[in-house]
């Protein structure tokens, strides 16, 4: 039992301080929220916005490689100069 309690006590410093060093929005103030409510607030924040992001993302992904691309290509020759080197 102290092993768990040594362990989790770890993870739980580790936590923090990744909160404290990250340079993504939300994740400090889940970290650092002084109330359960808060912390699942926050949390549920940053789900929306992974969510509303990898939606976006995808919708444009899905646009860009649907977007029909005509070439047309003609040849022209150059009268008297067939010597190509």
């Amino acid at each position: 039992m102290r092993q768990l309690s040594m362990e989790y006590q770890a993870l739980k410093e580790r936590t923090k301080q990744f909160g404290d060093e990250t340079s993504m929005h939300g994740v400090p103030h889940v970290i650092k929220a002084k109330t359960k409510s808060a912390r699942v607030m926050w949390a549920v924040v940053c789900l929306v916005a992974i969510g509303w992001f990898s939606y976006m993302l995808g919708s444009l992904l899905i646009k860009y490689s649907s977007y029909p691309v005509g070439v047309r290509v003609n040849e022209v020759g150059v009268m008297g100069n067939t010597h190509i080197n």
